[in-house]
């Protein structure tokens, strides 16, 4: 295959844009294309056009089926507070915890020790039955190891 009329094409569009108009100043330029030359060229984009559209319509693009998202099924955000490793300011925002029981949640740990169970906070002043049950998806007790690692 002879590449000439590819080389006489780029020998017409270097001199048409290197050549002043008659009806311009010497620094300006123009770019033309013949007739036959401009049809190329739009049968090239036509070309190029169809074969995106044919391989959008291949690949599912009008079923959208182009993209496929990975479904997961929904689940809540879970909030729970360790109360043995939990400070107060984070025991706090707990519901029907204030910063005074919250202290008191953390002084009781720090005498008496980790909690064993949920039901323990019932011991400490201010906690009653309600207010547990309303704490209680949101709290838990963590598993406390010995303080050597071991």
């Amino acid at each position: 295959m002879s590449l000439s009329p590819f080389r006489t094409l780029a020998d017409r569009v270097r001199r048409a844009w290197n050549t002043p108009s008659k009806s311009q100043e010497p620094d300006e330029r123009i770019f033309t294309l013949r007739a036959s030359d401009q049809r190329i060229v739009a049968a090239l984009v036509a070309i190029g056009a169809a074969s995106l559209l044919g391989a959008w319509l291949w690949l599912g693009g009008a079923s959208g089926g182009l993209v496929e998202f990975d479904r997961q099924p929904h689940r809540e955000p879970t909030f729970q507070v360790d109360v043995n490793l939990a400070g107060w300011p984070e025991l706090a925002l707990l519901p029907g915890i204030g910063e005074t029981l919250a202290r008191r949640i953390v002084e009781r740990r720090e005498k008496i020790g980790p909690f064993r169970s949920v039901d323990e906070l019932l011991s400490i002043t201010g906690v009653g039955r309600k207010k547990l049950e309303l704490m209680r998806p949101f709290v838990m007790v963590g598993e406390m190891k010995a303080p050597n690692g071991q």
